[in-house]
């Protein structure tokens, strides 16, 4: 997979709509969905949480408040799941990041194994993929794996719903669509 950019900061368009974005007037989200369509460097958006290193972001499918309040103290969500992590994970660790969607966990998992450790990055979804392989290019003590995991060896569909980047195997009582 070719990643197409390699970057850490955001350029003066992203600098104006991060700006437009927190000033929480309307037509802001579908403004920023229309930029994402046809501006390609809105593809690839770098957010930055404390001192870890940036994850990227496509805002064409949403995260536009990740976006709007980077860069970022501590991580805006799932803050339970990192406790644990910084309590549990130490340097020079080895670490999975299985089912990492858009690497918000992967960035922090990497700084807390640190560079004598090693990170192993799982995630099925093909759409989140070029986005995630840049993060995790950004991170010398992690590699990716695009595909899941299970207690099984078969072949699963993964059904990915429209509106988010969260997925669901057939295990789960998903009724796999026929292709017209």
């Amino acid at each position: 997979m070719k990643v197409l950019y390699q970057r850490k900061n955001i350029s003066f368009t992203e600098k104006l709509l991060q700006s437009y974005l927190r000033t929480n007037l309307r037509g802001q989200t579908r403004l920023t969905f229309l930029l994402a369509r046809v501006m390609s460097s809105l593809r690839f958006v770098p957010i930055k949480i404390a001192d870890c290193e940036p994850f990227y972001v496509d805002l064409r499918r949403g995260h536009h408040d990740l976006f709007k309040g980077s860069p970022w103290e501590v991580a805006p969500w799932e803050y339970a799941e990192q406790h644990v992590m910084q309590h549990i994970v130490k340097d020079g660790d080895v670490a999975f990041d299985i089912g990492a969607n858009i690497g918000l966990h992967t960035v922090l998992l990497s700084k807390l194994v640190g560079p004598k450790g090693r990170l192993c990055v799982f995630e099925p979804n093909r759409e989140l993929l070029p986005q995630l392989s840049l993060t995790v290019k950004g991170l010398s003590n992690a590699s990716l794996y695009p595909f899941a995991l299970s207690n099984k060896a078969e072949v699963a569909t993964l059904f990915v719903l429209r509106w988010s980047s969260f997925g669901f195997t057939r295990a789960f009582g998903a009724k796999q669509i026929e292709p017209l």
